[in-house]
């Protein structure tokens, strides 16, 4: 059970990190060179907004509400796509794993 709740925990930090790294590309690359981050904002978006967009991100729900407007906040986004989805991969596989090696012990 710590496992699973360790997963979930490194899960949120990617998460975290991800909507961290929104926040400081759109603050480094602010207006007048780089003027929006998300499309559905202005110039500065509260830091709730790169957090949502993180999340919804990192889980695969889709995009609909805040989305990402240059191609650096694409770029990004398609980076934490990735790791999410070879996180989760990974993450099952070695459940699956570490389940399947208990059944067979007992």
């Amino acid at each position: 059970m710590e496992t699973i709740f360790g997963a979930l925990d490194v899960y949120v930090v990617i998460g975290l990190i991800f909507a961290l790294l929104f926040s400081g590309l759109a603050n480094l690359f602010g207006p007048p060179g780089f003027p929006r981050f998300l499309a559905q904002t202005g110039a500065h978006p509260p830091a709730s907004d790169y957090l949502y967009l993180s999340f919804v991100t990192l889980t695969t729900v889709g995009f609909g509400d805040i989305t990402p407007f240059s191609n650096l906040a694409r770029s990004v986004v398609v980076l934490e796509a990735l790791v999410g989805q070879i996180f989760l991969v990974t993450l099952v596989a070695r459940l699956v794993s570490m389940y399947n090696s208990e059944k067979r012990s007992t």
